[in-house]
């Protein structure tokens, strides 16, 4: 395993022995949460945090209620971060491109503040699709 890491090390150009070391030598947990999101006086704050041990550095993309957005890479450090933006926040997504596979609860890892029409037109659609075979069903059974 050392030949291993020495020569990833090597390659890449900078020690990530911290990260094999967590990887490969011990069973630690990977789950991060966004656990608030708040807007007071015209500014957003949110914070982050690690449930598990396991470290590894996560994008994390912030939209704005004037629709523009930021992509930072938080480092997952240290077990909760919090930040502060000047403008509103509309909503927060930990790995916004589902890069990080050993991620233990996908669903925590975004906070939406306010509601998009998408949500009923989601539940509308399948409830449609299933009357559609309820239909087709019944046709096929009666002839």
């Amino acid at each position: 395993m050392s030949d291993f890491t020495s020569s990833a090390n090597r390659v890449l150009g900078k020690n990530y022995d911290w990260f094999f070391s967590q990887a490969f030598e011990k069973s630690y947990s990977c789950d991060y949460k966004v656990d608030t999101l708040r807007n007071i006086s015209g500014k957003g704050y949110f914070t982050l945090s690690r449930i598990g041990k396991f470290m590894i550095p996560a994008e994390v993309q912030v939209n704005f209620k004037d629709g523009s957005s930021e992509l930072f890479t938080w480092d997952a450090r240290s077990i909760l971060k919090k930040y502060e933006y000047p403008k509103n926040i509309t909503s927060v997504m930990i790995d916004p491109q589902k890069k990080n596979l050993m991620d233990l609860n996908l669903v925590n890892n975004s906070y939406t503040l306010e509601s998009t029409d998408s949500f009923f037109l989601k539940y509308i659609a399948k409830a449609m699709f299933w009357m559609q075979h309820v239909v087709t069903a019944f046709l096929f059974w009666i002839g």
